[in-house]
């Protein structure tokens, strides 16, 4: 099989098949955006919240007052703190049960229109593939539009309004910090867009030996009575064993790069904090900011 063979995913028939449904229930994106700009909203409001309460501390210790009048003072923060933990977590959850109801709508449509597809092909596609293969393209197939649709609906959606929250927020408190945070940023995206590029193509061929696996393990329970009547179960065992291990061998070559790549990317966030705290540091001994602006950077 040609590396070619291997890449080709048919985007466009797999968009026609997602159309429909999506379409049908557009009505959700509104809801979905409303919940996400919401949590990006309380995301940005908690840091700040216990940003406030540092400063308050930082101003009740050089006022020297009371412990117990200094905890009136502090208190309110923190019922509100608490308030926005609770309000966030219910919000959390309803918008999570929306998005598996979503997702489980789309998904329904795509697999009755996939399998009835699977169903009207000729016979002799049926002939010359293995039952057992079909079947694993049909569940990454169930997975996929599973993980799209749910993560394009809450994952995707709320990062984004988070970021943009976060953005605004920062920029409107402290600029110059905002900039510091938005440093590593570009080199994320490249990373991201590198590993995409690079794994794509290793892990496309490497589901297509997972597939022969499945296909040699989907014959035999098939045809389970002849198997059993040439007495082959050894040599079957012994060929799935000869399959995995290179099927596993490759990858763990994709997972290599994973893994290098999500160490990187834990590399760039400590990065990205630490010139947080080393600009912030800075800038509150400089006077031109607060301490507790400097902990709500580093929350967000």
């Amino acid at each position: 099989m040609s590396m070619e063979e291997k890449r080709e995913i048919r985007y466009r028939k797999i968009w026609r098949m997602l159309k429909p449904a999506l379409k049908a229930r557009w009505y959700y994106w509104p809801i979905f955006i409303i919940f996400s700009s919401l949590l990006g909203v309380l995301a940005v409001a908690e840091p700040y919240i216990y940003g406030s309460i540092v400063d308050s501390i930082i101003e009740i210790a050089g006022l020297s007052m009371t412990v117990s009048d200094g905890f009136k003072v502090i208190l309110p923060f923190l019922l509100i703190w608490g308030g926005l933990v609770i309000f966030e977590t219910s919000f959390t959850a309803v918008y999570m049960y929306i998005s598996w109801y979503f997702g489980n709508w789309i998904l329904m449509d795509f697999l009755q229109e996939l399998f009835g597809r699977i169903l009207g092909l000729d016979v002799e596609r049926f002939k010359s593939e293995k039952s057992g293969e079909m079947l694993r393209r049909f569940d990454n197939a169930w997975n996929s539009v599973w993980h799209i649709t749910y993560n394009s609906s809450k994952t995707y959606l709320e990062a984004i309004t988070r970021f943009g929250a976060a953005l605004v927020v920062g920029l409107y408190i402290d600029w110059r910090l905002t900039i510091v945070a938005l440093v590593p940023i570009p080199l994320i995206v490249v990373i991201g867009a590198l590993q995409l590029q690079a794994s794509a193509k290793h892990q496309h061929g490497v589901n297509k030996m997972w597939e022969k696996i499945t296909g040699v393990v989907g014959d035999a329970y098939s045809n389970i009575a002849t198997v059993k009547s040439f007495s082959k179960e050894l040599s079957l065992v012994k060929r799935f064993k000869v399959m995995y291990t290179s099927s596993w061998k490759y990858q763990m070559k994709v997972n290599r790069l994973w893994a290098t790549v999500e160490a990187g990317y834990g590399a760039i966030y400590i990065s990205g904090r630490l010139l947080i705290f080393g600009f912030g540091t800075w800038f509150v001994l400089q006077g031109a900011t607060t301490l507790g602006t400097m902990i709500m950077f580093l929350g967000f």
